[in-house]
């Protein structure tokens, strides 16, 4: 089980915020601040995210691995960095947010995410970081939440989880 050091974390963001790749630091963002899964993250359309003000939004998932849709709230960095790839999609379409429109589309098929493989990679090298998934972000996002006194049962429901006894077997190193 790997999670991200505070310093491995700050390391990653500045390499992501350099990446060549417009979409790569949003999606650390989303993934640290929310614990969703890279296919939930990159099949997001703005219809999925519904902004509640000027500081948080709740993204619907209505695709799920448990094929159960639930809510992620957004706040913190994720949903700054998120306001902001709103407001470059507004303006690229004359002040409006098209609602079927992926956050993260590929600029070859609009329809189909952007890759992110090459771009994660390199981040990666560069902050160097070694033995690290995506995936792996999940149980930075939990070891975080634990940490900051998020109780199992509300991670549980965050995470997609059936029950709070899963969370605390997986996230255990995080106590």
């Amino acid at each position: 089980i790997r999670y991200l050091s505070a310093d491995e974390l700050e390391r990653l963001r500045t390499q992501a915020a350099r990446s060549e790749n417009p979409y790569l630091l949003t999606v650390l963002e989303v993934a640290v601040g929310t614990g969703m899964r890279y296919s939930e993250i990159m099949t997001l359309r703005w219809r999925n995210v519904l902004f509640e003000g000027d500081t948080t939004a709740l993204v619907l998932l209505e695709q799920t691995k448990n094929s159960e849709p639930r809510g992620v709230p957004l706040a913190g960095k994720a949903f700054e960095t998120v306001l902001a790839l709103r407001d470059a999609h507004k303006k690229a379409n004359h002040g409006k947010v098209n609602s079927a429109a992926l956050l993260f589309p590929s600029t070859r098929t609009k329809d189909r995410p952007v890759q992110l493989r090459k771009s994660w990679e390199t981040a990666l090298e560069r902050a160097g970081i070694e033995h690290f998934r995506f995936h792996d972000l999940r149980h930075t996002f939990a070891t975080l939440s634990l940490k900051s006194g998020v109780d199992v049962k509300t991670l549980s429901g965050a995470l997609g989880h059936y029950s709070a006894g899963f969370t605390l077997n997986t996230y255990t190193h995080a106590t």
